[in-house]
């Protein structure tokens, strides 16, 4: 069901990495003059750290599979762009202002910089934890509730059993022990 992609790897790659430059100069361009670079590499860094519970679970977790990582990684996404970048577009004028005085719709507990009334982190926390939770929330809750493919089970097996292996089952190369230095 891969093949397709496996014969594209490369061009997708590259259109990965157009659209992230071209991305970040549309970021720049719009939102450069009311954020500092600073700023936007931390707006990024959250970003990026919605793939930390992927890979850590992958490596270390055998329920783990691609429907919950998906799944978690989607709700990180939304969470990091609600309680983050939501709040950038409104301090540039984008949204109304409104949304971070009282919440959308007038509901204080929407407020992207105070999800649930958790105000007493900065803005920064706030949205890594919020976005993290539904990310890694997710990602447990729908792993769990579908059945890994044969293909996920056996590279579970291959990555989280790694360090079971016992040593007598690796190949034996029947070599000298000493080098001869007169050679």
């Amino acid at each position: 069901q891969l093949r397709y992609l496996r014969t594209r790897l490369l061009q997708l790659r590259w259109l990965a990495v157009a659209l992230f430059i071209f991305s970040g100069y549309l970021f720049n361009l719009f939102l450069g003059d009311t954020f500092m670079l600073v700023n936007m590499g931390l707006i990024s860094f959250a970003a990026i750290l919605q793939f930390a519970p992927l890979i850590v679970g992958g490596l270390f977790w055998r329920n783990a599979n691609v429907k919950g990582a998906m799944a978690g990684l989607s709700a990180g996404f939304i969470g990091w762009f609600y309680t983050l970048l939501l709040p950038a577009f409104i301090k540039s004028g984008w949204w109304p202002q409104s949304w971070l005085d009282e919440g959308p719709l007038g509901i204080a507990a929407l407020n992207p910089e105070a999800l649930l009334g958790l105000s007493v982190l900065s803005p920064l926390s706030h949205a890594v934890f919020w976005s993290l939770l539904l990310n890694v929330g997710t990602y447990v809750a729908v792993s769990l509730s579908y059945k890994s493919s044969k293909e996920e089970e056996a590279l579970a097996r291959e990555f989280v059993d790694i360090l079971k292996e016992d040593v007598r089952q690796l190949p034996s190369f029947d070599q000298q022990e000493n080098i001869s230095l007169a050679a």
